[in-house]
Order: C-alpha cells, then structure tokens, then sequence
C-alpha cells in the first residue's frame, strides 16, 4: 500500500474497515435519522360569508418611482368578491401612515375585516400592525414560510 494509507493504518489501527462500517450503521438508525416536520396539509381557508368580512393584503415592491415618489403598491383584495383596493405608497412609508391609509380605504369604506390573510412581510409582522388589529378586532392569518401560496389573490 502507499506510504499515506501504511501510516494511516498505523495511526487509526488495523481494524479501520470496522471502524468505519460501524460509523455508517450508527449514522442509519432510526434515532439519528430526524424526519422533517412537514406541518400537515395545506387547508384553504372557508369561502367568506360576506363581502369584506375576510381580505388578503400584500405588497408590490420595488417599482420604478412615479412623479411623486411612490414605489410600492399596496394591494388590498376582499375574498369573496375579489375587489381589489390598489393604493400607491412609498416603501420607506412608517407603519402608522399605513394604519391611517388601512383606515380610510379599508375600514371607513367597508367596515372592519374579521379576518385578514397576509405574508410574513415584516410590516404585517410588526408589533404596531398586530396591536393595532388585536384593538379592531380582526384575526390575523400569517401565512407560513414555505407557502406564500395561502395569501393566493393578492
């Protein structure tokens, strides 16, 4: 054998085809073999059962500017008619601006959502935004992280 293989076997031992057949069952046993926790089935949520009762909401970032700074639009859907609320906003706009605008466009119009279903944007996600449904009385839906697909209209 070559000299590397001679003085490896002389470090490890001469039982290394065993060594390393017992390194390969122990890494196969059930213990060490951790299942990836796939969460379930996707359940859709019910068909609403009035107008604006329950909405979907989301961003469409990174726009090129308009003439007077805007570069998001942020849309605002109701589930069971599929009307759609499109309001331009700036991606640096804070979170209260967008609780004024979430007022004016969404609860003044149509009365306050029972439930909402958005991404894990990190202004969804906010304590404000949170805070700010928990006080109207809306139930926040986050979808999960590897199934943007639960939002699905906007």
């Amino acid at each position: 054998p070559p000299l590397r293989v001679r003085a490896l076997v002389m470090t490890i031992g001469l039982d290394l085809p065993r060594q390393n057949l017992n390194a390969q069952t122990d890494a196969r046993r059930p213990k060490n073999i951790k299942k990836e926790d796939v969460g379930g089935l996707l359940v859709p949520p019910k068909i609403p059962e009035w107008k604006w009762d329950n909405i979907t909401m989301d961003f469409v970032t990174k726009l090129p500017k308009s003439s007077q700074g805007y570069d998001t639009i942020w849309v605002i859907v109701d589930r069971l008619t599929k009307s759609a609320i499109f309001t331009p906003i700036r991606e640096t706009d804070p979170m209260d601006k967008l609780a004024r605008i979430y007022l004016k466009e969404v609860v003044t119009r149509h009365g306050i959502p029972v439930s909402t279903i958005s991404d894990r944007e990190p202004r969804f996600a906010s304590i404000f935004w949170r805070s700010l449904q928990n006080v109207l009385g809306t139930r926040l839906d986050m979808s999960t992280a590897y199934h943007p697909e639960t939002d699905g209209q906007s």
